[in-house]
């Protein structure tokens, strides 16, 4: 049912006036509980949650809102989420075609952009600053800032920003805008490198529909169709949203090339996989628009009548229906083309025209071409309808030969591209082989140096230990030397001596027997002292098996004239293990002096010793088992010291107790 003109007109103002006016006193009333709330942060996470469900449903009135947020942000002093909210205002102000506010917000941020960190928070001020220039056709700037955007990710110290294949896909787009088919195709094929990196499907997919977009505007219709098809190798993420995307890329080539009936099967296609999101509703008048075309051309007045009152319906009330008016327009003239109000058609081409002249757009100046010349046909207007038919000829003549060299300039482009990009891998290959030389030869260098010293130092390690093994052999045979010497020379006096002493002890008168005798005595100890010395001298005698023989010699010798048993133990003894010459005197001379003194002042039948040797140190106990009694056990002269200090000087300690019987007890850290 038809609407009366009146009726309609004031329904139609009520709802351009009244429901913005609605919105707005919404926005104060959220504004004024807001600026109720006294806490700070309470406050900044009602606003937050406010902002964020207008940004992501598109709702428009919310820019008081957004702006008392960034006030409350600038207050908290927190630039990470400054930025953030920054970038998601001016996002939103965009959306809602507020363009001038998104620039004036992003301004001050420029202005000091150099100062902005960390380089995320600088990159993403510059790429709203790029969309923004993108949104008001000035795609040179927006390629400048791209350009510039990817140029600071990838010399960026943060991995995260680096290779971003979104800017490189946005870099495509606006070269495309630019007619630099060339450059548009290496930058997408770069984001289609990257996205195949990064195992990135959904990114891929948009490379490939930007390829196809790419390839349909210079009339390489297969390859076109080709990159739309690669995504549908990707099942999972090939939804009816992207499925339609394509039916409509695709109908749009097929019209290019007059073929209407596959065309329109495609736009239902695409119309069948709605209905789409909110966000998506442009692509409805893609759909519309292409099936009003398709039915025109085939001459169905009824479908061109009924379709063009749907795309009626879908822009009324729609907050972006300026942005896709032209459209709209196409489709209106169109309409009354077929409705044969040729004198309204021919007023809305004239606008769209302009509109494409002034744009420079030479695809949709031929499309125009061909309208007005259909209509004028049927206005009976030949003169014109001949004049817009040779126009459209020799702009389709004109599209074809500059299609094929944009064909030729865009592989051209590719080809340099990849020759470039050899080039400066091979010389960065170069480079990197430079490097390796450069430090191949640093560390022979290097290498050599460490060599020469470690030659050096072996050389003098090997030369203090031969001397040193020179000199420990020089001392070996001094000592065994001097203990032949002292055995042959000295042993021998000492023994005709004692000798001698006896014989005249035997002959002589009673009253000199007292004074041979001790001189025997002397010579027999001076004779003992004199075997311990050339022992003690003799460097053959450097082992265990001669330490433990001499012990168990002396105490048998010693003992056994005062009837006294010895019992020796010893246990973790290698015999012919080399044992420092000072170190077997210090313990022979304690061992020794030990069993003298028991010997001549303890009232003992047995003695018991014990040795042991373990991997750090000597333990020796020497146990009679003498009674305890007053001044029962005596040392000579100045034994008792002489025990502590040889013990102290091979680093051990000495104890003597009475613990059921006379106990010395030697522990010192093994040679």
């Amino acid at each position: 049912m038809k609407m009366p003109p009146l009726r309609s007109f004031v329904l139609l103002t009520s709802i351009v006036f009244v429901s913005p006016l609605l919105g707005q006193s919404l926005e104060d009333s959220l504004l004024s509980v807001a600026h109720a709330i006294p806490d700070q942060q309470q406050r900044w996470a009602y606003l937050d949650s406010l902002c964020t469900d207008y940004f992501q449903s598109d709702k428009p009135h919310a820019e008081k809102l957004m702006r008392a947020r960034l006030d409350l942000v600038k207050e908290i002093g927190d630039m990470d989420t400054e930025i953030s909210r920054v970038v998601q205002t001016s996002d939103y102000f965009l959306f809602q075609q507020l363009t001038p506010q998104a620039e004036a917000l992003l301004q001050p941020y420029l202005d000091s952009i150099d100062r902005i960190q960390p380089d995320s928070n600088k990159l993403s001020i510059l790429k709203n600053r790029a969309n923004l220039y993108a949104k008001n056709q000035k795609f040179e700037k927006a390629v400048e800032l791209y350009t510039l955007i990817i140029e600071k990710g990838n010399s960026s110290a943060d991995t995260s920003l680096r290779n971003n294949a979104r800017d490189q896909v946005d870099l495509g787009i606006n070269y495309g805008h630019m007619g630099l088919h060339g450059e548009s195709s290496v930058a997408f094929n770069k984001a289609k490198a990257l996205y195949l990196q990064q195992k990135d499907t959904l990114g891929l997919m948009d490379v490939y529909i930007q390829l196809g977009i790419l390839f349909s505007q210079i009339g390489l219709y297969g390859e076109a169709e080709a990159y739309i098809n690669e995504r549908q190798k990707y099942p999972a993420y090939y939804t009816p949203l992207s499925q339609a995307y394509d039916n409509v890329n695709l109908a749009r080539n097929q019209i290019i090339e007059q073929e209407y009936g596959k065309a329109l099967v495609r736009y239902h296609k695409a119309r069948s996989m709605g209905p789409f999101p909110k966000e998506y509703k442009f692509v409805n008048v893609f759909i519309l628009n292409g099936i009003i075309e398709s039915h025109y051309f085939l001459g169905e007045a009824d479908s061109v009548r009924k379709y063009f009152r749907d795309f009626e319906r879908l822009m009324a009330g729609w907050n972006d229906a300026s942005y896709y008016q032209f459209l709209f327009d196409q489709s209106q003239f169109l309409f009354y083309t077929t409705e044969g109000n040729y004198a309204r058609a021919e007023v809305i081409m004239n606008g769209l025209y302009q509109r494409a002249l002034d744009n420079k757009d030479r695809a949709e100046l031929l499309m125009y071409n061909q309208f007005n010349a259909d209509m004028y046909k049927k206005s009976g207007n030949y003169a014109k309808a001949l004049r817009f038919s040779e126009l459209y000829g020799q702009g389709l003549d004109s599209t074809q030969t500059a299609n094929k060299a944009h064909a030729l300039l865009l592989y051209q482009t590719q080809y340099e591209t990849r020759e470039k990009e050899k080039t400066i891998e091979n010389l960065r290959i170069e480079q990197r082989l430079q490097a390796i030389q450069s430090r191949v030869n640093r560390n022979r260098f290097i290498f050599g140096i460490v060599a020469i010293i470690i030659l050096a130092i072996l050389g003098l390690v090997i030369l203090y230990f031969r001397n040193r093994f020179q000199r420990a052999a020089q001392v070996a045979s001094l000592r065994n030397k001097i203990s032949s010497d002292l055995h042959d020379d000295v042993g021998t006096l000492l023994t005709g001596l004692a000798m001698q002493s006896e014989l005249l002890e035997l002959t002589s008168q009673s009253s000199d027997k007292a004074a041979l005798g001790r001189i025997n005595e002397m010579s027999r100890s001076a004779m003992s002292r004199m075997r311990d010395a050339v022992w003690a001298m003799d460097a053959q005698k450097d082992n265990w098996h001669s330490l433990l023989d001499r012990m168990n010699e002396f105490g048998l010798e010693t003992l056994a004239a005062r009837n006294i048993e010895m019992h020796i133990q010893s246990e973790g003894f290698q015999g012919e293990e080399n044992v420092e010459g000072n170190f077997r005197q210090h313990v022979y001379l304690i061992f020794k002096e030990a069993i003298t003194n028991i010997a001549k002042h303890s009232n003992a039948s047995k003695v018991d010793i014990q040795l042991q040797k373990t991997s750090d140190r000597l333990v020796m106990s020497i146990h009679d088992n003498g009674e305890q009694k007053e001044k029962a056990y005596k040392t000579t002269g100045q034994g008792t010291k002489n025990m502590q200090k040889r013990a102290e000087i091979l680093g051990g300690t000495l104890k003597t107790e009475y613990k059921q019987g006379f106990l010395v007890q030697l522990a010192v850290p093994n040679a």
